[in-house]
């Protein structure tokens, strides 16, 4: 009983305790705070909700938008720059003016061709519908598609401007309109370095050389130091066949390496070496060097850029290229000494004739060896082979585009054919005005006769003309528009032109530009104002010169009488402002061969001075007129100062290239590197040589110089962009 009681009172209270948990539980409910949800707070979440996809939108079309800007300025740059880089070339003279002749673009029309083909703008077509020059370049750029500009005070330069007007198709939801952008690019040129041309103070810019200047110039062998001035130089080019230590950098064979990193300094025990023909060298040969080795041809690194009527296509192609800009419609161009004419030199002792074959001298005596002319006739014929001699051909081409002068269309082209003027040719002595003109079937001349040619040792004018080899036949004279123009000098065996292993010899020639109706008896005063010529020439980038340097002590126009033993000055070139700040190559080919056919025993010194206002003379000026100037000489070059050569010379940069007569860079090329600075204002540079050299005349005390020179800006493209 007890035990049942129990169990009975143990549920009985646990019932009671759940009931009173229970009890508890809903005592807690009935008091507890009720949380319910307002419809405001349901309203507010979708508020956030609606911002927040908003800002998401937006960003994303922010984003595309954005990209859409960024690529289509990135098209309208690629426009701009392809337009100003096409343009440019027309600048500053066909700016928004046709081209006289093909292909009759205008900077402005050739650059919105090419932003056309960016999809940009609208062309020039008809060509007769070009915009003027206010239309093209608006004073705001942005109300036109495509603007074309000039440069300010830079002639040489063209900007081009592209705008276009984007609609935002995101953002425009947002209030955003229309955006316009303008995309913009300025290119420039580097003209070429005209490389001798003289500006009014060296005799006017309207002639290149001054040989043919010289009135008693007229028979053979005549005088090459022009009555002692110091400017006296010409241009000059060699036989195809000839040797490129005698100067020209550029004919068919390298018998020697003419790039090297070491002067060889043995020249002053004698001659250590030959060339592969047996002349006496101080340049070390190649193993294989000589006619049909590998250095012929392709072979030879120096090539050259351009090629005319005579070479192109050939295993040869180059000739020397000129750069003529006429100023004066109607406007010719003359040749003085056009045909190769080489004259004997009476010894070693006197007056070197300008047209000559080559050959050293042992004391007074030249001497030929007889296997110098490999492969001539030599041996049985002496001077009489025409195969010696060798044609020269010149032509005159249009430039449409200064940045790709090779192209062109050929005005005019005449070849002139050689005469003999050596000793003992059967038309009289040398120094005779009665020529022998060697047979020839390349050219139609059957056999050798004796004529009265018009164009040796006088003018005549660069136009139509096939041949000139008689002395009735000469070129017509071409008039010329105002316009840039390339001229080409190439030399060719006389009885087979495409062979350029025969054909041997120096030849030297002058330029001149005269106005229109100049006949040839006048081209010497065919104008008289200096300060206004009527065009420019000069060597383009690269030429072979012949100059002179004058040793007397009476020397008739020496700077103040301070330098009468043997400076020569010759006219460097005009470097174009757009050189401000680049660093100049100039490269000397073969620099302190004086006297080439002379063995001299002087020095020779070559300093490079740019226009520095306050320079009485270029050739005075002082170390401190210098100081904007960097000059850099490469180690294994000989550089000193021109004191150390002449001791009233002042005490300027100098390639000392000749030593007590060593010639240490014959048949090799220099380098004199010239940083120019940033305000650098173009004028004429200038080319001191001094020398000591001597000849043995006590007459005629000057010596003859020959070399290659070429101007280029160290690491920039001639065309290229600067904004």
């Amino acid at each position: 009983m007890t035990s049942t009681s129990d169990d009975t009172r143990r549920d009985a209270h646990e019932r009671l305790s759940a009931s009173a948990h229970a009890q508890r539980r809903r005592i807690e409910r009935a008091h507890r705070p009720q949380r319910r949800r307002s419809p405001h707070t349901r309203g507010q979440t979708l508020i956030i909700f609606a911002m927040t996809f908003s800002v998401l939108i937006g960003m994303l079309g922010l984003a595309i938008d954005t990209v859409r800007v960024y690529n289509l300025y990135a098209e309208m740059q690629r426009a701009a720059e392809a337009g100003a880089l096409a343009g440019v070339i027309y600048m500053p003279n066909y700016y928004a003016t046709d081209l006289p002749y093909a292909p009759g673009d205008s900077a402005v029309c050739r650059a919105m061709q090419e932003t056309v083909k960016n999809g940009f703008g609208a062309t020039c077509s008809p060509e007769s519908a070009a915009p003027t020059a206010a239309q093209a370049c608006p004073t705001d750029v942005s109300t036109v598609t495509v603007a074309v500009c000039p440069v300010g005070n830079k002639p040489d330069d063209l900007s081009v401007y592209v705008t276009q007007t984007m609609n935002l198709v995101f953002l425009s939801a947002f209030g955003f309109g229309p955006l316009t952008i303008t995309a913009h690019a300025q290119a420039e040129y580097l003209p070429p370095v005209q490389i001798a041309t003289n500006d009014a103070s060296g005799g006017g810019a309207g002639n290149w050389g001054g040989l043919g200047e010289c009135t008693s110039y007229t028979v053979p062998p005549v005088r090459i130091d022009c009555d002692d001035t110091l400017r006296s130089f010409a241009a000059n080019i060699a036989g195809p066949a000839e040797l490129k230590e005698w100067g020209d950098a550029y004919v068919n064979c390298e018998e020697g390496p003419s790039y090297v990193s070491a002067a060889d300094p043995s020249y002053s025990s004698g001659p250590p070496y030959t060339t592969y023909n047996g002349l006496p060298t101080n340049h070390p040969q190649y193993g294989n060097a000589g006619l049909g080795s590998s250095h012929c041809g392709a072979g030879n690194p120096d090539q050259q850029t351009f090629s005319g009527p005579a070479t192109q296509g050939s295993a040869h192609p180059g000739g020397y290229a000129f750069y003529v800009h006429v100023s004066q419609a109607g406007s010719n161009l003359w040749i003085y000494n056009a045909p190769f004419n080489p004259a004997t030199p009476p010894d070693c002792t006197n007056e070197y004739p300008l047209d000559a074959f080559h050959w050293y001298c042992n004391g007074n005596t030249p001497v030929t060896p007889s296997n110098y002319f490999v492969g001539s006739n030599y041996n049985t014929q002496g001077f009489a082979d025409p195969n010696l001699y060798f044609a020269v051909t010149y032509s005159i081409y249009t430039v449409p585009d200064l940045g790709n002068p090779a192209t062109g269309t050929l005005l005019g082209s005449f070849t002139a054919l050689p005469f003999d003027s050596m000793s003992g040719n059967g038309c009289g002595a040398s120094g005779a005005t009665t020529m022998l003109q060697l047979p020839s079937a390349a050219y139609g001349v059957t056999t050798a006769k004796c004529v009265t040619p018009k164009c040796s040792y006088q003018w005549c004018a660069l136009g139509s003309g096939a041949i000139v080899g008689q002395a009735a036949t000469l070129p017509t004279p071409l008039s010329l528009p105002v316009g840039d123009y390339r001229v080409m000098v190439e030399s060719t065996s006389y009885t087979q032109p495409t062979n350029f292993l025969q054909g041997w010899g120096q030849h030297i020639f002058n330029f001149k530009i005269c106005p229109n109706g100049t006949s040839r008896t006048h081209i010497q005063t065919c104008y008289s104002d200096l300060n206004n010529p009527p065009g420019v020439i000069g060597g383009w980038a690269d030429t072979s010169v012949m100059f002179v340097n004058t040793i007397e002590s009476d020397c008739e126009q020496c700077i103040g009488a301070h330098y009468p033993m043997g400076l020569a000055e010759f006219p460097l070139g005009i470097v174009p402002a757009q050189y401000a700040g680049l660093t100049l190559d100039i490269k000397f080919f073969n620099p302190g061969g004086l006297a080439p056919s002379i063995q001299t025993g002087g020095d020779v010194g070559l300093s490079v001075v740019p226009p520095v206002a306050g320079a009485s003379d270029a050739c005075t000026i002082t170390p401190q007129q210098l100081s904007a100037y960097t000059y850099t000489f490469p180690s294994w070059e000989r550089a000193s100062t021109a004191d150390k050569i002449d001791s009233n010379a002042p005490a300027i940069p100098m390639l000392f290239a000749s030593k007590g007569g060593d010639k240490i860079y014959e048949g090799s090329w220099t380098d004199q590197y010239i940083k120019i600075p940033t305000n650098y204002t173009p004028g004429q540079w200038t080319l001191c040589t001094w020398a000591t050299a001597r000849q043995q005349s006590e007459d005629d005390a000057y010596s003859q110089h020959i070399m290659t020179v070429k101007i280029t800006a160290l690491g920039q493209s001639p065309v290229h962009l600067v904004a």
